[in-house]
């Protein structure tokens, strides 16, 4: 449905929807990513599937539709770059830097992460992953006690630099994180994995 109302406009699956379906499990949390403001094409959305429509954030240009018993959640957010693909290359982890074109199907993987995904391997996007966003610092552990993948040891070396900054992102920020984190399937490994990061430094 959202593929339909959305034809006309260059839009991508991406983010965890993508991992997800890549790894077989259900989806019912969507991260679209639309070229151009993405408040009409939420209302558009919304109005399709009897939803609402609200936006996200004042500082970056991305809205939220989601049924009214929260069974499922649409985020539109615009594309952070000119192209999808420097916007996969802004992303936090490769495992999370796929999409699929929404009207033509087709995957884009540029960084790997598919492969990532197979081999089971947080891998940052680029040197300044964690420095763009200090919050991808705890995501890493979060993804360790989540699936149980290991992080890879060239992202481990940037993370450890860039650990004193973990403080930095709001407090909800974080303890939304760490939630997931102890309520992961293998929280004593996201605990280690925090502590491996320089997180407890």
């Amino acid at each position: 449905v959202v593929r339909e109302v959305l034809a006309g406009t260059p839009a991508w699956l991406v983010g965890g929807a993508m991992r997800d379906i890549a790894l077989g499990r259900e989806v019912n949390d969507l991260d679209v990513a639309v070229s151009g403001p993405p408040e009409e094409s939420a209302r558009a959305v919304a109005r399709e599937l009897g939803g609402v429509a609200f936006e996200l954030s004042e500082e970056f240009p991305a809205w939220r539709v989601k049924d009214r018993e929260d069974a499922w959640q649409v985020d539109l957010a615009e594309l952070r770059a000119e192209t999808i693909g420097q916007d996969l290359a802004l992303r936090d982890f490769t495992v999370g830097a796929i999409a699929a074109d929404l009207s033509s199907g087709e995957v884009l993987d540029p960084l790997g992460g598919l492969d990532d995904l197979k081999a089971g391997v947080i891998r940052a996007c680029g040197p300044t992953s964690f420095s763009d966003d200090p919050l991808r610092l705890m995501r890493a552990a979060r993804l360790v006690s989540q699936f149980g993948w290991e992080i890879d040891e060239e992202t481990v070396a940037m993370a450890r630099q860039e650990s004193p900054r973990a403080g930095e992102p709001a407090g909800e920020r974080t303890l939304a994180e760490l939630v997931l984190l102890v309520g992961g399937r293998g929280p004593l490994e996201g605990l280690a994995a925090m502590d491996r990061l320089g997180l407890f430094d």
